[in-house]
């Protein structure tokens, strides 16, 4: 895949699951320990706990980033997938932070903080959040893309082999009209988008 040619939500999103992951990797916590000239001080990586679920959740918001046409925002399926693994990194990027905001001990002889990959893993989440929010197709909302989703896990089911993609089409053709006629999109838009889909 062309960097080049990636939309902007796409190259947003890449770079900060990139970072993420690399992020896990590096020191996610730091102990120091001084005292009667002694100093030694201790790096932990992110790659435990809660850390392996971030790389996981990173991990998936490239493989949404990547799958697809690189030149159009994420479909609403594969943005609101990333939205929920953007959270998710957020979610347990934070827990990881709670874990070490009580450590203290050894009267003050002991310090423990936050390493840099922490921080890194930290904003790279919030990238993927505010990219893939700011940058999504102008269609796209929470509630639609939901039904969306909830609509393709069952339509396999519902109808027949081949059936299932025709039948998603004309449901969302009805939801760009509907769209169009809440005034949410342009004539343009709903031009482009209709052509994008038939």
């Amino acid at each position: 895949m062309n960097f080049q040619i990636l939309n902007r939500q796409r190259k947003m999103i890449l770079i900060a699951a990139v970072a993420g992951l690399i992020s896990v990797f590096l020191p996610w916590y730091t102990i120091s320990a001084g005292g009667f000239g002694n100093n030694l001080s201790v790096s932990s990586s992110g790659f435990h706990g809660s850390g392996i679920v971030v790389f996981l959740a990173f991990a998936g918001a490239l493989i949404m980033t990547l799958t697809g046409e690189g030149k159009d925002p994420l479909r609403s399926r594969s943005w609101i997938i990333t939205l929920a693994l953007g959270v998710i990194a957020l979610l347990f990027t934070g827990i990881a932070m709670s874990n070490l905001s009580g450590a203290s001990g050894g009267y003050g002889l002991v310090q423990a903080g936050y390493g840099f990959g922490l921080w890194i893993a930290l904003a790279a989440s919030l990238v993927i959040l505010a990219s893939g929010w700011f940058y999504r197709n102008p269609a796209d909302t929470i509630k639609l893309a939901l039904e969306d989703l909830k609509r393709n896990i069952s339509a396999p089911t519902a109808s027949g082999p081949g059936q299932g993609d025709a039948s998603s089409r004309v449901a969302e053709l009805e939801r760009l009209i509907e769209l169009r006629k809440q005034n949410k999109i342009s004539e343009e838009e709903f031009i482009q988008l209709k052509s994008k889909l038939l």
